[in-house]
């Protein structure tokens, strides 16, 4: 990892969570794990690998708590259902994989940019041209 990335995640991590890593809310943790699912997924499908196993635990979006302080915007619900079909569609379509993959990394986009911009940048190089 280049220095350039480990500050990244560094501010980042300043302007979305909680700077104590161990007292992050349950959303923050959730947001890293999911991180990390789009990069394994996309060096998955660059290595023409099957996909991961389905992650369950993505559903708990709807219900983990924020880091105090934080005001979740109005969409919210909205964005998280359209995250949910673009992951169901990801694992139950015939579209080609590469096509579902971006469109699912967008809809990941879509809210950070209303919710908690620090992260864009990384999520949307998580698409695949």
């Amino acid at each position: 990892m280049s220095n350039k990335n480990i500050i990244y995640l560094f501010l980042l991590g300043l302007s979305c969570i909680s700077l104590t890593v161990p007292n992050q809310s349950p959303m923050a943790k959730l947001m890293h794990r999911m991180l990390t699912y789009l990069k394994n997924e996309k060096q998955r499908i660059e290595a023409d690998k099957p996909r991961q196993k389905f992650p369950k635990e993505f559903e708990k979006i709807n219900t983990a708590t924020v880091t105090p302080g934080k005001k979740l915007v109005p969409e919210h619900r909205e964005y998280v259902e359209n995250f949910r079909s673009a992951l169901a569609a990801y694992y139950n379509t015939d579209l080609p994989r590469r096509e579902q993959f971006n469109r699912l990394v967008s809809t990941c986009i879509k809210c950070h940019e209303r919710e908690c911009p620090g992260p864009v940048e990384t999520i949307n190089s998580q698409k695949i041209p």
